[in-house]
């Protein structure tokens, strides 16, 4: 996907997703959530989404040991197999 935008709203995307700071909002969130990251992430690395469920109330962490960014992509089955079982 990245290949297919300009370098303008990648380089802009990507300041504002690394500079705003949604803690805050984050501690607010009512609904429950489910958040998924893999240890191999390069784009996102690990700490964010081990933070990001710390932040959230009542949040379902899973993480994928040595999956990259992308796990639509890379691991669909077992991402499918988490999302039915929160949603369940």
């Amino acid at each position: 996907m990245i290949l297919q935008c300009s370098l303008k709203a990648m380089v802009d995307a990507t300041r504002t997703m690394s500079e705003t700071d949604f803690r805050a909002e984050m501690r607010r969130v009512p609904l429950p959530t489910l958040v998924v990251h893999g240890t191999a992430d390069r784009s996102v690395p690990v700490h964010f989404g081990r933070l990001a469920a710390k932040l959230i109330p009542g949040c379902r962490y899973e993480e994928y040991e040595g999956a990259p960014h992308g796990l639509p992509l890379t691991h669909p089955d077992r991402l499918t197999q988490d999302l039915l079982s929160f949603v369940s």
